[in-house]
């Protein structure tokens, strides 16, 4: 199993790691934080530079994948608008889900898009509303994003499977606390106790069910 992407796969390491090691499976993590697992720079700055080290670093992980052949091939990305950038269109977003996995020559994987999860104001808005914390919720809106609608079908349309997280998190609300947990490390990543806690409805959703002794 690999597990590629920017630090939205790396924060599902440990759950993924868990169930890999119950299977009997090898996992390799290929991550580089803010660098989106797709064919498009975030970075792009309004004199056109191009972020260099994620389009190299992209490539040979990439070459990586295609020379280890891996039987699931677990990918995640977040968009994110960076100051003083020219960020891409939604459009733009899910070309380079197609060419990403056009270019993976890798024909026993089974490719897995984990979704983007639902942003909310994270641990200081928790921190600032303690006797009040449903203050810091935020409704679900629409179940995709325009970045994540245009991910999701793109991978769909190249034969991936899409992971919409959105019910693992959000209700009527997405809220930053779930039963005893505080499901936010900051706004755009999960705390590693619900990575651990979702174990099971994320092996069940990749199809690879940890053996329990």
């Amino acid at each position: 199993m690999v597990l590629y992407g920017d630090s939205h796969i790396a924060m599902w390491f440990k759950a993924l790691d868990e169930i890999a090691i119950r299977s009997h499976w090898k996992l390799v993590l290929l991550s580089k934080g803010a660098c989106p697992a797709g064919f498009v720079s975030t970075f792009r700055t309004t004199a056109g530079v191009g972020w260099r080290a994620c389009n190299q670093w992209r490539r040979s992980a990439i070459a990586r994948i295609n020379r280890i052949d891996p039987a699931l091939l677990l990918i995640s990305q977040a968009f994110v608008r960076w100051p003083n950038t020219v960020s891409p269109s939604p459009a733009l977003w899910g070309r380079g889900v197609n060419e990403l996995l056009s270019a993976i020559h890798a024909p026993r994987a089974q490719k897995v898009f984990i979704g983007t999860i639902p942003s909310v104001y994270g641990p200081v808005c928790l921190y600032q509303h303690m006797s009040h914390v449903q203050s810091c919720s935020v409704s679900p809106r629409s179940r995709l994003t325009p970045y994540s609608q245009a991910e999701s079908q793109a991978a769909q349309a190249s034969g991936a499977r899409y992971i919409d997280v959105t019910p693992w998190f959000c209700a009527r609300r997405c809220s930053g606390i779930i039963g005893d947990y505080d499901v936010y490390f900051n706004e755009g990543h999960v705390a590693l106790p619900y990575t651990r806690f979702l174990e099971g409805v994320l092996a069940d959703a990749i199809g690879l069910q940890p053996h329990r002794s």
